[in-house]
């Protein structure tokens, strides 16, 4: 699912697995995303309860029209969001995420360096997990489980 802009509130009740990234990112984003797939694999029943947000921080080329083809490419529950560009970056700055536009070698080229942590909010909203984008299929089916206990 694509949504133009969505707040906390949106999705309490649930677990939420939250990422900002962009879709040119050429390691970090992917591997976030399939690794959070498989956390939700892992975590079997208890997984309906769980959202996954991706937020564009790139607006420039993340636009609706892309997003709406890249989320058909994850499972079906993830949810991909972009928005005002000032709004993005203060939930970000709220979130403690960084991420700057980057010249590349060739006119009109760059890249978005971007931290790569994804945050996990309990169904109150509020922030329980930190986890680094290497660590997020390691023993985070028991965590979302702990937290959909709670």
């Amino acid at each position: 699912m694509l949504a133009a802009a969505a707040a906390p509130a949106d999705f309490r009740g649930q677990v939420v697995v939250l990422f900002l990234g962009f879709t040119h990112c050429p390691d970090v984003w992917p591997t976030t995303l399939v690794e959070a797939a498989r956390a939700l694999k892992a975590a079997g029943s208890d997984a309906g309860h769980v959202q996954v947000l991706f937020v564009a921080v790139n607006q420039e080329r993340d636009t609706t029209e892309v997003l709406a083809k890249f989320v058909p490419a994850l499972p079906s529950s993830f949810v991909g969001l972009t928005g005002d560009p000032e709004a993005v970056r203060k939930a970000s700055q709220e979130l403690r995420i960084s991420y700057d536009k980057r010249p590349g070698r060739n006119p009109g080229e760059y890249s978005v360096d971007h931290s790569a942590q994804t945050h996990v909010l309990d169904a109150e909203g509020r922030l329980r997990l930190l986890i680094r984008h290497d660590r997020l299929a390691q023993d985070r089916a028991a965590d979302l489980r702990t937290l959909l206990a709670k």
